[in-house]
């Protein structure tokens, strides 16, 4: 088990904020969730960094950021999915959701996070995570590779902010059609009110048939949808599909994709940057990060990611 002193614990002065013991057992319990998760990427050689704030973190402070209360990394497209293969067998109390294991799942990354649907009082877990009473996680995101060909890339683009969108459409004709339950694409003709005044869910029944003809035309039946299986969860494996379905030979960059659909900006990195990995002191621990960490990082908080700014900027 990941150990800390006592004095870890104790209320802190860090980079002119105050963190708090609460927040101190919180940071100490995603610590854990992290090391449960480095089991399995040591057993099956997997490939994780530190990203976004997490990144900046281990960089900058040597461990979370003082006012911040999670932690991020990401994976290339090939580990994450051997990861989501042997999603069961992480330790400590903890699952790995994902839509890959959770029909209702909406978010196009992985979270490892306690085993338990609410929040709830748990001496155990209070004793295993250093009396932390809180629900932690540690969300994982997929990286996969952009084209390099311009209309390759907006092709790809196009197709998976489509799918992207109708995952979310999908989940409100659910709650507004039929009582909140999942739907087989089959049974979409069924619902009441098919002939509603807004005629949403007709228009998503006409979208839906518009995707397919797209999986069809531009995948050649490689990506499809089940009618007889939850919509959401199709939706959600198609788009996945989507995001992963440029070799690495075509592409230049890499991106968490979701970014692609509701993001203006272009976050995407050279994949050169995130190829290999160096382990940094993070609290009382290590973290991987990319080699290239500095190139990563302005790219997304700017020449002077270095100096905290407690106002609003380009990072935390």
């Amino acid at each position: 088990m990941l150990t800390f002193p006592e004095s870890f614990f104790k209320d802190e002065i860090r980079s002119g904020f105050n963190v708090p013991e609460m927040m101190k057992r919180c940071w100490a319990a995603h610590l854990k969730i992290l090391e449960e998760l480095k089991v399995l990427f040591a057993k099956y050689d997997l490939t994780y960094y530190a990203d976004f704030g997490t990144l900046l973190g281990a960089v900058r402070h040597g461990g979370i950021i003082p006012w911040d209360d999670d932690v991020d990394i990401s994976m290339p497209r090939a580990d994450f999915m051997k990861l989501m293969e042997h999603a069961d067998e992480i330790g400590g109390g903890l699952t790995i959701r994902s839509v890959y294991n959770t029909e209702t799942f909406v978010n196009f990354h992985a979270v490892a996070t306690h085993k338990t649907d609410t929040l709830k009082w748990d001496d155990v877990r209070m004793q295993e995570y250093y009396g932390c009473p809180f629900i932690c996680y540690i969300d994982i995101f997929p990286m996969d590779y952009i084209p390099r060909d311009p209309e390759k890339k907006k092709l790809m683009k196009q197709l998976y902010s489509y799918t992207y969108k109708m995952v979310h459409t999908c989940v409100e004709v659910e709650q507004e059609y039929n009582g909140g339950a999942l739907i087989a694409g089959k049974n979409l003709p069924q619902l009441p009110d098919q002939g509603a005044p807004d005629g949403k869910l007709q228009d998503f029944i006409d979208q839906l048939k518009d995707l397919e003809d797209y999986l069809h035309r531009f995948y050649n039946g490689t990506i499809t949808i089940d009618g007889q299986k939850s919509l959401r969860n199709q939706l959600a494996l198609a788009a996945e599909a989507i995001a992963s379905s440029c070799p690495e030979n075509e592409a230049g960059r890499v991106d968490y994709c979701p970014h692609m659909a509701y993001l203006q900006n272009d976050l995407s990195r050279e994949k050169e940057w995130v190829k290999t990995t160096n382990l940094v002191p993070f609290e009382n621990t290590q973290i991987a990060v990319p080699a290239m960490y500095h190139e990563v990082l302005v790219s997304r908080f700017g020449e002077d990611y270095m100096t905290p700014v407690h106002a609003a900027s380009t990072h935390p």
